[in-house]
């Protein structure tokens, strides 16, 4: 059961989108009780400063459910700095490509194009239209690094 304390930070539509889509909540999103995210919330929170003001983001507002810490009080620990801010939408981001990556390859094996295959996860997670092209972008730029490790492991293997 989560705390009733709340957590703002600053992240892309898109990402908000997804982490909605996935864990299947609506915002303020709220993390399966032994989710990776709950632990690295609770490393990563701290005492707000004095004198600190709430800003709002507008529609890059990520509201983020703190779970029950077992070291810390959720009441006096619910304040992410700029830098645990930007290192957790990082984690995030990392976890939406794993994500992207796995289903993309998954629909790829079972006979879609590629194009189709990417339609099928933005419909999936209910992404917007318009990161279609980004979706490409970044599916192509994983394929091509993997053909190059391909590449270096076989020349490796041949040379030694």
């Amino acid at each position: 059961m989560p705390s009733p304390m709340i957590v703002s930070c600053e992240c892309e539509p898109y990402l908000i989108r997804f982490l909605e889509s996935y864990f299947e909540t609506t915002s303020p999103i709220e993390f399966p009780r032994n989710h990776d995210f709950n632990f690295q919330l609770t490393f990563l929170v701290t005492q707000p400063p004095k004198n600190w003001e709430e800003e709002d983001y507008g529609e890059n507002n990520l509201k983020i459910q703190l779970p029950y810490m077992e070291n810390k009080n959720a009441y006096s620990y619910w304040y992410l700095s700029r830098r645990a801010q930007t290192s957790f939408v990082e984690r995030i981001r990392s976890f939406y490509k794993c994500v992207f990556h796995e289903q993309v390859n998954q629909s790829i094996i079972l006979g879609f194009s590629r194009k189709e295959s990417i339609e099928l996860f933005i419909d999936r997670y209910s992404m917007p239209g318009e990161s279609w092209d980004m979706m490409k972008k970044d599916y192509d730029r994983y394929r091509k690094n993997r053909r190059r490790l391909k590449l270096r492991k076989k020349h490796k293997f041949l040379v030694s």
